[in-house]
């Protein structure tokens, strides 16, 4: 290597000297600069007041005058004292943006503080307290900027109405996160309060002045909390203010909270930290709040030796929905401080302002008494799923069973066992004291089975234990029922550990000790015996829910213990409240304010008059709610538990080392094994909130334990003949992004209800019950069912004994005066046929914690490190080393090469691409794509014989696999900006159009299937792909013939081809042509088609499984080349098997894989710039299923550069007014175990990313009105075919349209050929434990089956047809058979599937309707009579009354 000769000393010095001159130079400017920019600006901040009094017209009056509600002093800006005002707003207030206004302090769109003498002379000039919107305050610096994750949060909670709800959001500045919260609030229609800062020297701050003022007017119940600076200027900076008013004060459901943590200083032995929030977060969990990371900063693993003097073998890394505990508090702020210098790249030892703000972490973090997460996601319950490992029959016999095998299959997360085993507490059964403080005299504690009690004696403070000594009277330690501890056993024992870290362990115990009193006042003889009562609640849960997330306990009340089931039990109320009040007291709910207003008498109070021992628990910690536990229910038992459950907590919903309903059930089950054995009458209330969380999982981690408890109460036969046993919910969910569906609202009002009557009634007890199941029931009715069993008499009641037959009014929802009309609109049936076009609100998601984090304060190894070296330098090099060769291109497999195949013009003319490596060295690529002239030459021909007038436009498809539109926003932000620049509006006058090219973007663009092949079919020749299955045809003999089936999507269709994995195609009768690559080689294209896999063989793509490929250049020989170079021991049959591999071409080193494709396109544009050119490239950036969230969308981050960058050369050439670009996705995520259990992946897949770039001489307004219309494949097929050849084509499918050329009406989604499952505008999904796909055995379960009764948009009584095809000949409408037409089939006679209204229209409608009728019921009547009848018995008398 030749080195370059070196300067001397002087001449260094020299150089030197001229540049620091230089550099003072530009110093002197630079200050001179700024002075002359800034100083206007501070002249006009001194008299911004005196400019603003002579300025009436930077005034901007509101549309609402809001009501002052506080007054208060503070010190303003000039030094001097004045009254300030605070505002509270009582409705939504519609209001613009900006303007000034003289003598406010805060923002009105938070909460106003304005002179009150400016204000007076506001109202003088314009004669009213409307008010104004000061944006002259920006002092102070955000938390975080509102991302997605705040976004989505609003959207989430502030959904959520119940009662009266307010929403107090205090500020210190004028950030973006309080402002958005505060205007999705008032949109949703809730009270808002916004506090500003505190004056320094006030001894009270704002939150406590305003909740002070506002008196009896104060707010019950605080949906949403959010303190943005920590609480450190609010009532919580005083920790005894602060506990009062958690205690106190409001319910406060959720609680958002900015924090930030930094390192002032770096030193050889310590570090300085600064923390904002820990003593609000601290004071939280005294009062059992769940903390978690809701959003933050910088993420990064800061184990090992990040800082000096830190531990080097630490790993720290915090995730959305950690818990924040007080164990793990101190570490969670120094990784947020080392994550921020992490990201700053200081790690240096210097130090830092503490106003840096690029070195500071920021955070927000939630907080809640409930179960709720930060971002709910159903992965943080989930430790496995063995969906891949299980044996799927298909197609499935039993849909029922097959779902309820597949939540077995799914390994939920347990309780920390292992870390709680070795310590456990005990009762004995007889105390050594009656001393109600000497607790360990009646309790035993062992550590690895070694009995610890009498060390806890003489160890000070070494333990904490908790009894409910501490929530009730009790008057000795033998009396007491429950009792907790948390003690380090490795302390107590003297065992010594390497981790510096102490564990502690907690054990639970609880019992019954007897009420002696209550057995002394039993006189009832056994022959008498009053029946006992158990009834179990679930909170929430809906009917349909329960159904996917407690199968064990469906099948163990609906099949083996044969249950009645009320198919119609309805709400009263929109959420516990109502309902509660109705079932326990049997009035409705006269106060917003909450159940534990409620005046009456309770149903306990009643039963404990007649000599019940009684019992109320709930599994849950919330210390200050509306809930019934609130009320601290006057029970015999229950309440011992209340304080257990806020003893510990840990994921799911544990208490040390069991869940907390597991000590719920067996405190439940000493009640009611040790009062049946004293013979006194007794009747539990149990309550289970595990399901009040909107991941709707819990539910399924309870469902083994809940069906073990009752399968024991039910087992014992003296309870069992005697006892009325009740499963039951007070409602659905009634929060959360399924409930803001149409379908989740209308979940809320189909609670659950099971019922078992004592076998000691009277038969005609049992014979109404039967009857009334089927009849609109509500908690009133159950209510006095129970006072009815036990002989209670009532003068005056809402509800009715379900022990008698209810009137025939209750037949129908609107003829229960207790249910709101507004339920019964919902749970009309007759709705369901109706075209919904109330879409969800996408989901939540994890990934958009990663997206908001900036990429460089976040791990991402989606990188490749280019190398230095060409092509021809690995040959001049392997010259002189002595190193072999091998090369591969396009057209020749490896072989041995001494020189560049390319060089003097050598190498085939149609070779794009070498690959180059030399005795194992890195593999090099060169892509070169030459014009073919002959190619070329043909394709001008080919054009010249159409008659066409003018040249056909480019076509250019890019599809990304797997992304929906949430998923372009959150991890293709530089491709959506860059697109977002072109986005044109207007259907009149089309505006927004940039350098002649309009961009649409298709937010509701639809899927016609689950996967690739059928959306790529779809898009690619306008043909249908169904399941094999259930398809008309199932064999390849049927190929040709035309589906006569009028109850099947592919009705009127001809059968194309059966591919691999189940999957056929119909394309249009008369279509003899549909694959577009077959069209533009008709047209004269030159062609591209770019998958990035080597998919030869595979059983998952479109081409040559179902259209042949024959494009001019073919992208899949790269990967093909790349497999055989580092797999060459695989048989070219499984290549498609290796995957995509490493993210670059050289593992970590050398092109990054998924810009190979770019290139070749650009090179590609560049060569044949004159003739028309059609290229469709499936780009695999975000085809990438990990577990780990974080690590989703690495790849799919790095290819928005690269796709940016490559858009922007292709809209910058002089051809792009020539050209079409869709940038699209197929589908959104639909594989891999860990990320499909998510609701917001299963929602998200079917809503693909679509834009459409056009220049603006075709009818731009027409794609601009369709954008808002659900679009499909087949509708951009009609397009471009239509484009391609220059006119519309005839032989497209029903219901398609050309979204360019024509408008799509109003359409069903039948109509468009969506699928039900992926037609969210009619029919919304609920949560569930995968995405349907029906090709997917093991996702199939998770798709609605049209055949097995579940379908929603078939008609459930309609047996498939044995359809007869249709040859060519017959294919014309008159040749296919009438859809109400039945056909015999030996000695049975189908109907096929009817409109409604051709059955209403039709002269047997009204007599099959009755027969239907009475049908239904005897057969209905005779299965909830538990008669064993033979099915058969009833079908054939069906059959003949058809």
């Amino acid at each position: 290597m030749i080195r370059p000769k070196s300067k001397g000393r002087d001449d260094r010095q020299r150089i030197f000297k001229k540049k620091q001159k230089k550099g003072y130079v530009m110093l002197f400017l630079g200050v001179a600069l700024l002075l002359a920019c800034t100083f206007p600006y501070a002249l006009s901040i001194l008299n911004i007041d005196r400019s603003l009094e002579h300025s009436p017209k930077v005034f901007e009056r509101l549309d609402a005058a809001p009501k002052i509600v506080t007054i208060e002093s503070s010190t303003a800006r000039h030094g001097h004292r004045r009254p300030i005002v605070t505002t509270t707003l009582r409705s939504p207030v519609p209001f613009r943006r900006g303007r000034e206004m003289n003598g406010c302090g805060l923002s009105l769109e938070n909460e106003i503080n304005c002179d009150l003498e400016e204000v007076s002379k506001y109202q003088k000039q314009y004669g009213d307290s409307r008010y104004l919107i000061d944006k002259s305050r920006r002092d102070d610096v955000e938390i975080l900027p509102y991302g997605k994750v705040m976004s989505e949060f609003a959207r989430r909670v502030l959904s959520r109405h119940i009662a009266q709800s307010d929403v107090l959001v205090f500020s210190a500045s004028n950030s973006s996160v309080p402002y958005n919260l505060m205007k999705r609030a008032r949109e949703e229609h809730h009270t808002t309060h916004l506090v500003g800062k505190s004056d320094s020297t006030s001894k009270q701050t704002f939150i406590d002045e305003w909740w002070r003022r506002l008196s009896n007017k104060q707010p019950k119940w605080l949906l949403l909390t959010v303190l943005e600076d920590g609480g450190k200027s609010t009532i919580f900076s005083s920790r005894a203010a602060g506990a009062d008013f958690l205690k106190n004060g409001p319910t406060m459901t959720y609680i958002v909270l900015g924090i930030t943590a930094s390192i002032t200083d770096i030193s050889k032995n310590h570090s300085n930290y600064s923390f904002t929030g820990m003593d609000t977060v601290e004071l939280l969990l005294e009062h059992n709040y769940k903390v978690q990371l809701l959003s933050a900063s910088d993420s990064w693993d800061t184990g090992g030796n990040i800082l000096k003097g830190s531990n080097p073998r630490s790993f720290t890394i915090f995730q959305p929905n950690d818990l924040i505990t007080k164990e793990n508090i101190e570490t969670f702020f120094k990784w947020g401080a080392k994550a921020a210098i992490i990201s700053k790249g200081l790690a240096g030892g210097r130090n830092w302002a503490q106003d840096d703000d690029n070195a500071v972490f920021k955070a927000y973090l939630f907080a809640t008494q409930g179960l709720d997460l930060a971002i709910p996601s159903r992965r943080q319950y989930l430790s496995e799923t063995k969906f891949t490992n299980a044996k799927w029959r298909f197609p499935y016999a039993n849909v029922s069973a097959e779902r309820r095998a597949m939540v077995e299959r799914v390994q939920f997360v347990s309780c920390p066992v292992e870390r709680h085993s070795s310590l456990n507490l005990d009762f004995l059964k007889h105390s050594a004291s009656s001393d109600k403080d000497d607790i360990l005299s009646s309790i035993r504690v062992k550590c690895n089975n070694e009995d610890v009690t009498s060390d806890l004696r003489n160890k000070d403070k070494s333990y904490e234990l908790w009894t409910n000594n501490d929530n009730q009277q009790v008057t000795s330690s033998s009396r007491l029922e429950s009792a907790c501890i948390k003690v380090n056993c490795n302390d107590i024992l003297r065992v010594s550990t390497k981790s510096d870290k102490k564990d502690f362990q907690v054990s639970c115990a609880t019992r019954i000790v007897p009420d002696k009193a209550l057995l002394a006042k039993q006189k009832l003889s056994a022959s008498a015996k009053a029946p006992n009562i158990l009834m179990v609640l679930i909170d929430p849960i809906s009917r349909p829910q329960f159904d996917i997330a407690m199968p064990r306990t469906k099948t163990l009340l609906s099949q083996q213990l044969n249950f009645p089931y009320f198919q119609n039990y309805a709400t009263v109320g929109n959420n516990s409240g109502p309902n509660q009040a109705a079932l326990y007291a049997g009035h409705n709910l006269k106060s917003h304010d909450g159940i534990r207003h409620q005046k009456g008498t309770w149903i306990w109070d009643s039963l404990s008059s007649l000599g019940y021992a009684t019992f109320k628990a709930e599994d849950g910690c919330i210390a200050n709610s509306n809930m019934v536990q609130s009320i601290q229910p006057n029970t015999t038992h229950g309440q011992a538990l209340h304080k257990l459950y806020c003893f510990d907590f840990a994921r799911p919903n544990c208490v040390g080392k069991q869940l907390a309903a597991e000590y719920l059930f067996e405190h439940a089950k000493d009640f009611v094994q040790t009062y049946s054995a004293a013979a006194v009458p007794w009747a539990a209330f149990l309550s289970l909130v595990d399901t009040h969380e909107d991941t709707m999982t819990l539910g399924s981690i309870v469902d083994q334990y809940l069906e073990k408890f009752l399968h024991g109460i039910n087992n014992d036969l003296e309870n069992g003949k005697n006892t009325l046993i009740i499963v039951l919910s007070d409602h659905g969910l009634h929060y959360g992004p399924y409930f803001q569906s149409r379908d989740g609202e209308k979940e809320r009002s189909q609670p659950l209800l099971y019922m078992k009557i004592p076998d000691t009634l009277p038969r005609l007890s049992h014979d109404n019950l039967i009857i009334n199941t089927r009849k609109w029931v509500t908690p009133f009715d159950v209510h006095e069912t129970l006072l009815d069993i036990v002989g209670i008499p009532r003068e005056a009641s809402v509800g009715s004994s379900l022990l008698k037959e209810l009137p025939a009014t209750r037949a129908f929802c609107h003829g229960v005066s207790s249910i709101p009309d507004t339920h019964c609109d919902l749970l009309d049936s007759s709705l369901e046929k109706q075209i919904m076009k109330r879409e969800i609100l996408r989901p939540p998601s994890l990934s958009s914690f990663y997206a908001d984090i900036r990429k460089d304060h976040r791990l991402n190894q989606a990188k490749c490190y280019s190398g230095t070296y060409t092509t021809q330098d690995i040959f001049r090099l392997s010259k002189r080393w002595n190193k072999r060769c091998r090369c591969s291109t396009n057209k020749r497999d490896w072989f041995q090469c001494n020189h560049h195949p390319w060089n003097d013009n050598q190498g085939e003319p149609n070779e794009f691409f070498l690959f180059v490596t030399c005795d194992e060295s890195p593999l090099h690529l060169d892509i070169r794509v030459k014009k073919n002239e002959q190619r070329a030459l043909e394709l001008r021909q080919v054009r010249s014989r159409s008659n066409r007038e003018s040249k056909p436009p480019n076509i250019l498809i890019i599809e990304i696999d797997s992304v929906s539109v949430e998923y372009a926003d959150r991890h293709l932000p530089q491709t959506r900006q860059l697109l977002k620049k072109y986005r044109a509006t207007g259907t009149t006058d089309v505006n927004g159009c940039h350098e002649g090219l309009c961009g649409v973007d298709f937010s509701k663009f639809a899927v016609v299937g689950p996967n690739s092949i059928a959306n790529q079919v779809a898009g690619l020749s306008g043909c249908l792909t169904t399941l094999l299955h259930y398809s008309c045809f199932t064999k390849k003999e049927n190929i040709g013939d035309v589906c006569g089936d009028p109850n099947l999507l592919e009705y009127g269709m001809r059968l194309r081809n059966i591919g691999p994995d189940l999957h056929t195609v119909y394309c249009t009768a008369n279509s003899s042509t549909p694959w577009l690559y077959d069209v533009a080689k008709d047209e004269g294209y030159i062609t591209f088609f770019g998958e990035e896999f080597c998919f030869p063989g595979s059983p998952w793509v479109v081409q040559e499984n179902i259209f042949p490929i024959a494009a001019d250049i073919e992208l899949h020989t790269v990967f093909c080349r790349l497999v055989k170079h580092m797999k060459p021991w695989l048989d070219d049959r499984l290549l498609y098997n290796a995957g995509y591999g490493h993210y670059c071409i050289n593992e970590k080193e050398g092109i990054p894989k998924q810009e190979i494709a770019l290139e070749v396109l650009r090179q590609m544009w560049h060569q044949y710039n004159d003739e028309p050119k059609f290229a469709y490239l499936n780009g695999m950036a975000a085809h990438n299923y990990v577990k780990e969230t974080e690590k989703l969308a690495w790849r799919a981050e790095e290819y928005d550069e690269a796709l940016s960058r490559f858009l922007k050369s292709i809209l910058g050439r002089d051809d792009a007014h020539e050209t079409i670009i869709i940038i699209r996705s197929d589908h959104g995520l639909q594989g891999g175990d860990s990320s499909v259990v998510d609701y917001s992946t299963q929602i998200e897949h079917s809503h693909p990313f679509t834009e459409i770039i056009i220049p603006d001489q075709y009818p731009v307004k027409n794609l601009i009105a369709n954008s808002d219309q659900v679009v499909t494949p087949f509708d951009m097929y009609a397009m471009l075919r239509r484009l391609m050849t220059g006119k519309m084509d005839m032989n497209r499918l029903d219901g398609t349209y050309d979204i360019l050329h024509e408008i799509i009406p109003s359409r069903t989604c039948r109509a468009a050929k969506i699928p039900e499952d992926f037609c969210t505008t009619e029919y919304t999904p609920s949560p569930n434990f995968g995405t349907c796909n029906m090709f997917e055995a093991k996702q199939a379960v998770f798709c609605s089956d049209p055949h097995l009764g579940t379908s929603k948009l078939y008609l459930r009584r309609t047996q498939k047809i044995n359809a007869e095809p249709l040859n060519s000949q017959q294919s014309s409408a008159k040749h296919i058979r009438p859809a109400f037409m039945a056909t015999k089939n030996e000695n049975t006679m189908t109907i096929p599937c009817a409109s409604q209204a051709e059955l209403m229209s039709s002269p047997l409608h009204k007599n099959l309707e009755q027969q239907w009728s009475m049908l239904d019921k005897i057969v209905e009547e005779h299965q909830e009579g538990r008669l064993k009848v033979s099915g058969g018995i009833f079908l054939y008398p069906r059959q003949s009354y058809i």
